[in-house]
């Protein structure tokens, strides 16, 4: 952050949130361009950067390759006038504003049980909320935010899911869902405990 304050470019500070939210925030507000820090595919000592551009997608590769070839340089252009840092009001709460917009209609008449495994990643500050939001009792684990991931292995894989699987049998939940640790991505466990591919998860949301 602050090289891109140093360059004399404005930043907004939108503190802890996933990365479908940050892309979300930074085509609202038309920004320039957004960079999620993750690397959560990784080991925990290990950090990295997404950059997403002015569209709210992450950059195509000719834009990633332009930035990889400026860090040999080590020559850096600084600003006579150092740009501004802020933080805006309640960032994650536009997202999930927007995202009640589409479920808010299908809103469920019966109360049923979901079990949200977010793998100590930002997607604690999402999933549950919204489901809460729609009428779902919601029952998490590895819901602590740690970048250590101590729950399990940051990347949801069918084998380090079984807590999951069995915490939906035991609650009788209608689902259960665990992510990753920058929330952008869902493995879906169905209510027998079963977990499913993402591509199979694609059909049904289709």
């Amino acid at each position: 952050m602050a090289g891109i304050l140093a360059h004399g470019n404005d930043v907004e500070d939108c503190g802890q949130t996933t990365t479908p939210g940050l892309q979300f925030l930074v085509k609202l507000a038309g920004d320039a361009a957004g960079v999620m820090i993750t690397a959560s595919h990784n080991p925990p000592e290990y950090n990295g950067f997404k950059v997403v551009d002015s569209d709210g997608v992450e950059i195509a590769r000719d834009k990633e390759e332009t930035i990889e070839g400026l860090f040999p340089r080590k020559s850096w252009r600084v600003s006579k006038s150092p740009g501004q840092r802020t933080n805006p009001p309640q960032p994650l709460e536009r997202y999930l504003s927007s995202l009640g917009t589409y479920v808010a209609r299908k809103k469920v008449e019966k109360r049923v049980t979901v079990v949200v495994d977010t793998g100590n990643g930002v997607a604690a500050l999402t999933t549950p909320v919204l489901l809460r939001r729609i009428g779902c009792r919601v029952v998490t684990i590895n819901d602590n935010i740690d970048g250590r991931f101590p729950g399990r292995t940051s990347e949801p894989r069918p084998e380090n899911l079984g807590p999951l699987a069995a915490a939906v049998r035991q609650e009788k939940a209608v689902f259960g869902v665990a992510h990753d640790g920058d929330g952008d991505r869902a493995i879906f466990v169905d209510e027998t405990g079963a977990v499913h591919s993402g591509d199979k998860s694609l059909t049904l949301i289709e």
